[in-house]
């Protein structure tokens, strides 16, 4: 990911584009929900098989297979979530898309315009607007 500095906002004017943006952020976002959707399902395989696993061999569970196997899914899951909520493909306030977007460099997040101006007012009103300068 890109490390930006300073506070920027990416408008764009021409409809097709906004389209286009607006086409791709979704593409990527729907890709990203996909991969998270089968990282899901393999953990309720894996909990319905632990659970059918410890009702039926008490003595020979093996629990730390369990929780070793559970914790590379839940990595897995996160490691698609969390460059997701960062990124420019949506606002992590509104949930919106297609919308212009405003990087916060003290938070490294990107928010739609709207919330951003929101946010930066309520952090002034709060004493701490070196949160969205």
């Amino acid at each position: 990911m890109m490390a930006l500095k300073k506070k920027r906002t990416i408008i764009i004017k021409d409809p097709q584009l906004r389209e286009v943006r607006t086409n791709l952020r979704r593409v990527i976002k729907s890709a990203c929900r996909a991969e998270q959707a089968k990282i899901h399902d393999r953990r309720d395989i894996l909990r319905k098989e632990e659970e059918r696993t410890s009702m039926k061999n008490e003595g020979t569970y093996d629990y730390e297979k369990y929780r070793r196997l559970n914790k590379e899914l839940t990595e897995q899951y996160w490691a698609i979530e969390d460059p997701l909520r960062a990124s420019i493909l949506e606002c992590p306030v509104c949930f919106k898309s297609d919308k212009d977007m405003t990087y916060n460099p003290v938070r490294k997040i990107w928010y739609c315009i709207e919330c951003y101006e929101k946010l930066r007012k309520g952090n002034i009103k709060r004493g701490t607007p070196e949160e969205f300068p």
